[in-house]
């Protein structure tokens, strides 16, 4: 189970994540008995690992608190809220306008509630804050008067390589996940399930565990690699047919100039396109 493996790591928020994923899961009334004991066996995992995941809240005092942008490990948080995060270091950033920024550092062990304060220090009044204004561009419209068979075909072939790539890497992705899953229980046996691979012993638990993170990181990279290949394929797609549609269009039934626009949507839980335009 990938959710194990995660707890193993040391990613006990991506375990959660994994844990209710399944507790979640709507079964039929005729699922195979393997599945029901599944589901119930991941909910006692859920509610032991919970009180496991560390929380820090950081407190900020001295100057003006206004504009402050604050961040834990690169991801932004409120000032004076809990937030959860995995056992380890993580950097606690305030940054300043203007100013240079404060940084602490501070390493969370499982079930801790951490707590950090960040002193900010008010501006020098003869320092003089320096920005740079920035630069502006003009957008430059693209007209045609025609079809470009080349541009139709060009587009055609990303959007099947695009969706080719994304399905080849689903299924490596879907293959080192099993590896994965396969080398859990590899680490699992060794010492009956006492190895912690956040701080594995030297010998052959650490070789082990590092095979499982080289393991479960690959999963990870042919995942993100398949989603932007379908993003990318989706992409090409969109924008060959918007540059059908434009070139297609007639001028004298719109006067105002015609624009088309794709957009990539990218989330924490998956990604997709959006395409508009006036036509």
């Amino acid at each position: 189970m990938i959710a194990r493996t995660y707890d193993k790591l040391g990613r006990l928020t991506e375990s959660r994540g994994v844990y209710r994923r399944l507790v979640n899961e709507e079964l039929a009334p005729d699922s195979p008995r393997a599945f029901i004991e599944a589901k119930d066996e991941a909910k006692r995992e859920l509610a032991a690992l919970e009180p496991r995941i560390p929380t820090l809240e950081v407190t900020l005092t001295g100057a003006e608190h206004h504009g402050v942008v604050l961040t834990v490990s690169s991801d932004r948080i409120v000032p004076s809220t809990p937030v959860e995060r995995d056992p380890g270091e993580h950097e606690v950033v305030a940054v300043i306008p203007g100013r240079r920024p404060v940084t602490k550092t501070i390493r969370l062990s499982e079930g801790a509630r951490g707590h950090v304060v960040l002193h900010l220090t008010p501006p020098s009044p003869a320092a003089p804050l320096s920005g740079r204004a920035p630069a502006s561009s003009e957008r430059d419209a693209a007209s045609g008067s025609g079809i470009t068979t080349a541009v139709l075909i060009s587009g055609g072939v990303a959007a099947a390589a695009g969706t080719i790539a994304g399905v080849a890497f689903t299924l490596i992705a879907n293959g080192k996940a099993s590896d994965a899953e396969r080398q859990w229980y590899v680490v699992d046996d060794i010492g009956k399930g006492s190895v912690s691979c956040s701080n594995p012993a030297p010998g052959n638990p650490k070789t082990q565990c590092d095979r499982l993170i080289s393991l479960v990181e690959d999963k990870d990279l042919f995942s993100n690699l398949a989603m932007w290949s379908f993003v990318g394929g989706g992409v090409a797609a969109l924008g060959t047919l918007g540059y059908y549609l434009y070139a297609t269009s007639s001028p004298s039934s719109a006067p105002e100039r015609r624009q088309v626009g794709i957009f990539p949507l990218v989330t924490s839980s998956g990604g997709g396109i959006a395409a508009g335009g006036v036509f």
